[in-house]
């Protein structure tokens, strides 16, 4: 019959193609003999269409979802959608999934991911309940989720818990996820031990580093200099002009800093 298939050369009884899979030839007896005549292979159904068992056809998928391979039984998400949860109306704790259009904070693969953060942005991971919030940081310590396929695997979300990470942990830490090589915690915002932050490029860097010690120094320097110099014209001015009688130096570090 439709939606069934022999396996084998020779095989009496004809077996339900898998879900992803369908036979539309309607099978025969030879002679009553018991050789099945017509669908030998069950079909995978194309991309972008599902089947369930034993079924003639294929079914396209709703709009915004796909299949990612032929031959597949359960559409998911487009790229840049993700799955929205919410409580069904029937309640009982179950939970709905539609395809969402991705928040412009975040980038979305498809399939079962939550939205992931951009740079400069940072997501609660600890409650699930927050899985599509997406926090400015205030600092430029948030470099947002990498781009390679296996870190994905870390934002795989059921709705109730990250599907991968919970079997993963190690794998799957925050931190490592969202924030650069030193900083960790809520929106990135601390440094980890043996670093330090630096308000030169707003990072956590190492201690003893350059932009820890050389940088502050100079801004202090400079605007020491600009203090001094500022100081020394509206001294100079008091008398309403600059002293003929003034040290030369005096004089031109005077007009130097006067038309600086």
């Amino acid at each position: 019959p439709s939606g069934k298939a022999t396996s084998s050369s020779g095989q009496v009884d004809c077996e339900e193609c898998a879900a992803g899979r369908y036979a539309t030839t309607q099978g025969s007896t030879n002679l009553g003999i018991g050789v099945s005549i017509g669908a030998t292979v069950c079909t995978p159904c194309p991309i972008g269409q599902i089947s369930g068992v034993g079924e003639v056809g294929c079914t396209a998928c709703p709009s915004r979802e796909t299949t990612w391979s032929n031959g597949s039984s359960r559409c998911t998400c487009e790229q840049s959608y993700y799955y929205a949860f919410s409580e069904s109306s029937g309640g009982g704790g179950s939970l709905t999934a539609t395809c969402e259009t991705c928040p412009s904070r975040a980038k979305c693969w498809g399939e079962t991911y939550s939205p992931a953060p951009r740079s400069g942005f940072w997501v609660d991971r600890s409650d699930p309940a927050h899985y599509r919030a997406l926090y400015l940081c205030s600092r430029g310590t948030c470099k947002g989720a990498p781009a390679g396929v296996e870190s994905r695997r870390c934002w795989e979300f059921s709705g109730t818990n990250w599907t991968y990470a919970v079997g993963h942990p190690e794998e799957c830490r925050s931190d490592d996820l969202q924030c650069d090589k030193g900083a960790g915690g809520v929106l990135c915002g601390s440094c980890d031990s043996g670093y330090v932050f630096s308000t030169y490029d707003q990072t956590c860097v190492k201690c003893g580093g350059w932009q820890v010690t050389l940088v502050p120094v100079l801004f202090t320097v400079i605007i020491a200099a600009l203090a001094v110099g500022t100081c020394i014209i509206q001294c100079l001015r008091s008398d309403d002009q600059i002293s003929e009688t003034s040290s030369p130096l005096v004089v031109r570090l005077a007009l130097a800093l006067d038309h600086g």
